[in-house]
C-alpha cells in the first residue's frame, strides 16, 4: 500500500512540474499574427511583427460573462533580410517568436514596387507559416499596424467572408506567380480610416514588382472579369448612377486563337435601387443600354492593363496549355485582341423575370 502510494505521489508530482514547465514555455513565447514589411529610405528592411499581448490576457475574472478584448503589440526591427530582423526582436525579446498563428503577411507600396521574392523565399520555406494565409498590400505596414488593433487579424481569420468583393490573395499563390508572367497576381489593399479598417481595391503584380492598382467600381468590375466571388457585388447599370443592381451570378465563356481572344459574361442581377420610374417596365432596353456601359468599362480595364504587360485574366496559362507560342508574354499580351461581350438578366425580387 506504502509503494502504490508513493507512486502515486511521484506520477502527481510529476504531473505538476510538467503543467509548470508548460505555463513556463507559454511565457517564453511571443505569438505572431501578422507580418509587416517595407523598405526604409535608406534601403534597409524593415519588419513588423504584430504580436498578441499576453500580459493582460489569462486568468479569470469575478464576472465571467464580461469578455476581455484582445490587445496587440507591435515589434519593429530593421535589417537586411527577414532572419536578420526576427533575431533582433528575439534578442531583444529574450523570447522565442511563435509563428504558426500567423493570419497575414502585408506588403508595403514601397517595398513592392521593388520586387516582393526576396522576402517570399523565407515565408514559404518556414515550417511555421501556413501557405494559406492572407497577402496584402498598404501604402505603410507600420502605420496600418499600429493604428490596427486586432481587425486585420480577425478579418483574416473570418470576416473576409462578410466581404462581397474581397477575393482573397493566399501566399501560396503569390509565391507561385511571383516569377511568371503567364498570369497577375493581385494583392488587396488596405488602410486603416478614422479608426476603422477599409479594403480599398486590388493591386497587381508583374511577377514580383508592383505596377498598378484598382479603387473602387474598377474594383468591383474585377470580380466580375475575374468570374469568382461575384456574388452580391453591388454595380451601376449606367454611367449616371441611376441604377444599382446586386450581382447574383456570373458565368465566363472563353473562346480562344493564338492570335485573338473573345469573352462572354452572362451575369444575373437584381435592381437594389433605382431613379427610374418603373424600371422593369422597360427592362429588355434597360439591360441593352447596361451591357453596352459594362462591355466598355469591362475592355477598358483589361486595356489598361494589358498596357503595362499584365495578364489579369490568366491567358498565359491557357495560351501554354495549348502549346501556343507564349515567349516574351510580356510584349505579347500587349499586342493580344482582347474582345468581350456582356449578356444581362435582370430579374425581380423573386428571382424571376417581370
Amino acid at each position: 500500500m506504502k509503494r502504490l502510494l508513493r507512486v502515486l505521489t511521484a506520477l502527481l508530482l510529476s504531473l505538476g512540474l510538467t503543467s509548470c514547465m508548460d505555463i513556463t514555455e507559454i511565457r517564453e513565447q511571443a505569438f505572431i499574427v501578422g507580418f509587416g514589411l517595407d523598405r526604409t529610405d535608406t534601403g534597409e528592411l524593415e519588419i513588423n511583427l504584430m504580436e498578441i499581448d499576453m500580459s493582460g490576457s489569462g486568468g479569470g475574472s469575478e464576472d465571467s460573462s464580461k469578455t476581455q478584448e484582445q490587445k496587440f503589440l507591435i515589434r519593429t526591427a530593421r535589417g537586411a533580410d527577414i532572419p536578420e530582423c526576427l533575431r533582433k526582436i528575439r534578442m531583444r525579446l529574450q523570447k522565442q517568436l511563435s509563428l504558426d498563428k500567423v493570419t497575414f503577411v502585408v506588403f508595403g507600396e514601397k517595398l513592392a514596387r521593388s520586387g516582393i521574392s526576396p522576402y517570399l523565399d523565407f515565408l514559404v520555406r518556414s515550417p511555421y507559416i501556413d501557405q494559406t494565409v492572407h497577402v496584402l498590400i498598404t501604402p505603410d505596414p507600420k502605420e496600418l499596424l499600429r493604428k490596427d488593433q486586432g481587425s486585420l487579424n480577425r478579418f483574416a481569420s473570418k470576416g473576409h467572408a462578410f466581404v462581397p468583393a474581397y477575393i482573397p490573395t493566399r501566399l501560396w499563390q503569390v509565391n507561385k506567380y511571383a516569377t511568371s508572367s503567364f498570369k497577375s497576381i493581385h494583392l488587396n489593399r488596405f488602410k486603416m480610416i478614422e479608426g476603422e479598417l477599409n479594403f480599398e481595391g486590388e493591386s497587381f503584380l508583374l511577377k514580383d514588382k508592383l505596377v498598378t492598382q484598382l479603387d473602387g467600381i474598377e474594383s468591383r468590375l474585377f470580380n466580375i472579369l475575374y468570374g469568382k466571388d461575384s456574388q452580391q457585388v453591388i454595380l451601376y447599370l449606367d454611367p449616371e448612377h441611376q441604377t444599382s443592381v446586386q450581382i447574383g451570378s456570373v458565368r465566363r465563356k472563353i473562346s480562344l486563337t493564338p492570335e485573338r481572344v473573345h469573352l462572354v459574361y452572362r451575369i444575373q442581377c437584381e435592381i437594389l435601387e433605382s431613379k427610374e420610374k418603373s424600371p422593369y417596365s422597360n427592362i429588355l432596353a434597360l439591360e441593352e443600354k447596361a451591357n453596352r456601359y459594362w462591355e466598355k468599362e469591362l475592355t477598358r480595364i483589361i486595356n489598361r492593363t494589358k498596357a503595362k504587360g499584365l495578364d489579369i485574366l490568366g491567358l498565359g496559362e491557357k495560351f501554354q496549355s495549348r502549346g501556343w507560342d507564349t515567349s516574351d508574354w510580356e510584349e505579347k499580351i500587349k499586342k493580344l485582341d482582347v474582345s468581350l461581350e456582356v449578356k444581362l438578366d435582370i430579374l425581380s425580387p423573386a428571382g424571376k423575370r417581370d
